[in-house]
Order: structure tokens, then C-alpha cells, then sequence
């Protein structure tokens, strides 16, 4: 191989590791955001569901922290 081959080679190869490194970094941060975000969307979710069902934000609140506790 000539030394121009070898650079060239050199620059396809930084350029993939670089595309991996940078594609593992996006998805541990968007996984380390969903661990922190999902609990509270859950939360929300419930009592959102338990409002349009027709009980009072603070039952339904009361209720998730009690569920909450039996976890």
C-alpha cells in the first residue's frame, strides 16, 4: 500500500469509529432520559386516566401514593 492508501484509509476508518462512538453516545443519553422521564409520565398518565373517569385530582393522587408506597 501506498502511503496516500494508508492515509486515505486512516481517514474512512476515524470517520466510521467516529459515527459509532457518536450514534452509542446519542442512545445512552436518549436510555439515561427515558429511565428519568418514564416514571414521571406514568405518574401523569394515571392520573389523567383517573380524572377523565370522573374522581376528584386529589383522590386520584392520594391513590398513586399509595400505590407507590406498596412498591
Amino acid at each position: 500500500m501506498s502511503s496516500e492508501q494508508k492515509i486515505c484509509a486512516k481517514k474512512i476508518l476515524d470517520r466510521i469509529v467516529s459515527f459509532i462512538l457518536t450514534a452509542i453516545g446519542i442512545c445512552t443519553i436518549l436510555t439515561i432520559g427515558i429511565w428519568f422521564i418514564l416514571p414521571y409520565y406514568t405518574e401523569y398518565n394515571y392520573i389523567q386516566t383517573c380524572v377523565e373517569e370522573g374522581h376528584d385530582k386529589n383522590l386520584c393522587q392520594q391513590i398513586w401514593e399509595e400505590l407507590e408506597k406498596l412498591d
